[in-house]
């Protein structure tokens, strides 16, 4: 569309799976005007600690709540933190689905993480989180997960169906402990000084072919979404119901009390509203 649209003038290169560089570094690489897009989300809660709320853990229920919150002033004040603080600029989010455990042995109680080593990506509320449930966490980048868990430096880790599926992770897990500590996102984000450096008429196609992104991204989640845990259950997956309100009495105010005063005040807010 990019390229149609403006005659050429802009040319997507797309490089999946980490290939120019692990999240972290790509967001470095961009502040460093060497890579021009990615995609992250929490992750940015280092730079700014509004980022949190992106995948903050038992805070949503459901898809329709983080959409609420997104198109409402929490989103708005995500939005422009992330340009001012990060250098990076939103162009759409991509709704994740809700996040479950996976792991060798069933886990229905938090009582059965004990000893358990997870692997989470290095975002803070995610450690604190599951270290208050008793389990052993270990940042570890997502494109090593999979070795990590054949090799078995780690006995699970916890994600999206969509992406459990995509990694094989069916081929070391045995099961999928249905969790949902998490509803998030991801935001495809282009460096703020790449944006401004390009002309007015290729900012406006620009954005107009993200906001087009973003409803073509949606419909290709809704039709995998229902198909995703079904090719789980082919693959040998069994699938756990937990007892999620166990999990959410044990993490308890376990993120809130990490909080600063100011995002204390954002994180009551969103409960008075969700609520």
């Amino acid at each position: 569309m990019l390229d149609e649209r403006s005659n050429g003038r802009i040319k997507l290169q797309t490089y999946p799976s980490e290939q120019l560089a692990k999240e972290i570094e790509a967001i470095r690489m961009i502040q460093a005007g060497v890579i021009d897009m990615t995609t992250t989300s929490a992750l940015l809660s280092n730079w700014t600690e509004i980022m949190t709320f992106c995948e903050m853990p038992f805070l949503m229920g459901s898809m329709e709540e983080a959409d609420a919150m997104l198109n409402g002033p929490v989103g708005a004040r995500i939005n422009a933190e992330m340009i001012t603080k990060t250098g990076l600029r939103p162009v759409g989010y991509f709704q994740a689905g809700p996040r479950h455990l996976t792991s060798n042995r069933p886990i229905r109680h938090p009582d059965d993480l004990s000893g358990l080593i997870i692997r989470i990506p290095s975002i803070p509320a995610f450690i604190t989180a599951w270290d208050a449930l008793g389990a052993k966490t270990t940042p570890i980048a997502f494109s090593e997960v999979f070795t990590s868990l054949q090799q078995g430096v780690i006995n699970a880790q916890e994600n999206p169906l969509p992406l459990t599926n995509m990694a094989a992770m069916y081929e070391v897990q045995d099961y999928v402990n249905l969790t949902s500590h998490n509803f998030g996102w991801t935001y495809p984000v282009i460096g703020e000084k790449t944006y401004q450096r390009m002309p007015a008429d290729l900012q406006a196609i620009f954005l107009e072919c993200a906001r087009e992104m973003q409803v073509y991204e949606r419909q290709l989640f809704t039709e995998n979404d229902t198909k995703v845990r079904a090719a789980l259950e082919a693959k040998g997956m069994e699938f756990i119901e937990v007892d999620r309100a166990a999990f959410v009495k044990k993490h308890g105010n376990a993120i809130y009390n990490t909080l600063s005063p100011a995002m204390k005040e954002v994180y009551l807010s969103l409960k008075d509203t969700i609520q």
